[in-house]
């Protein structure tokens, strides 16, 4: 049997816009840096510093919705 490199625990971080989960990812990061992090798809624009494959997968709403007809996602919402 081999070893699994990648067993461990999933640490969920969620909540409301601005209520600090970036922060808490920041420390996380720089405490871990072993830790993964995923990175979430988004349709819409970058914010000011945001890059694209760290921050989020800044996706147009065709490309959105080709990755989830095929089936690319875990999950998706509508947030408005």
């Amino acid at each position: 049997m081999t070893e699994n490199t990648h067993a461990g625990r999933l640490i969920v971080l969620t909540g409301p816009t601005a209520v600090g989960k970036g922060t808490v990812e920041a420390k996380l990061r720089a405490d871990h840096p072993e830790v993964w992090v995923s990175v979430s798809a988004t349709t819409r624009d970058p914010r000011p510093g945001e890059v694209n494959g760290v921050n989020y997968w800044f996706l147009s709403e065709d490309e959105f919705l080709a990755k989830e007809q095929a089936g690319e996602f875990l999950e998706t919402a509508v947030v408005h």
